[in-house]
């Protein structure tokens, strides 16, 4: 776990609102920088596949819980995805949730198979639902909306900081 400067004063909750979507926004700027070095790229080598999750993984984290000192929990909501790339983005959650960051089984869709001819594997393992990444244009879409949404966002918290201030 993470420790504190002894000297570290907490965040006011509005200040802490407003850390929370820069980082947001920083993640997002990550996920594009990684999109775009991978742009035009006609097949990828395993280290930019390993790339591209982490692009997909990085864009999932402000959707994720960030705990925060005034404020317990914050994430992000659907309603800054636009109606059209909600979609792609409960596809990207889902891969980030259930594949990328976490081993779930059920979506590899699975089958054990005995094996009776290697003395030293008894069964083998054959995937017939390994889960697609998708097409990386429909992730930079989702990506560059959501960031361009979230600068509207850390621009109204920005004025509110402000009006606190002046007060």
């Amino acid at each position: 776990m993470f420790h504190s400067s002894p000297n570290y004063k907490p965040l006011s909750p509005e200040e802490e609102a407003y850390f929370h979507i820069v980082m947001c926004l920083r993640d997002l700027e990550q996920c594009s920088a990684l999109l775009e070095q991978l742009d035009g790229e006609e097949k990828l080598s395993e280290v930019q596949k390993a790339a591209y999750k982490l692009a997909i993984i990085t864009y999932a984290k402000p959707f994720t819980s960030a705990f925060g000192v005034a404020k317990n929990k914050y994430k992000l909501g659907l309603d800054i995805v636009a109606k059209e790339h909600l979609g792609i983005h409960r596809h990207l959650m889902s891969l980030r949730d259930q594949v990328l960051a976490h081993s779930d089984l059920s979506p590899r869709q699975a089958k054990v198979f005995m094996n009776s001819a290697t003395p030293d594997v008894a069964a083998i393992v054959s995937l017939s639902g390994d889960p697609r990444l998708p097409q990386m244009h429909s992730v930079k879409s989702v990506v560059a909306q959501v960031a361009e949404s979230l600068k509207q966002r850390r621009l109204q918290l920005s004025n509110e900081l402000l009006e606190i201030q002046e007060l």
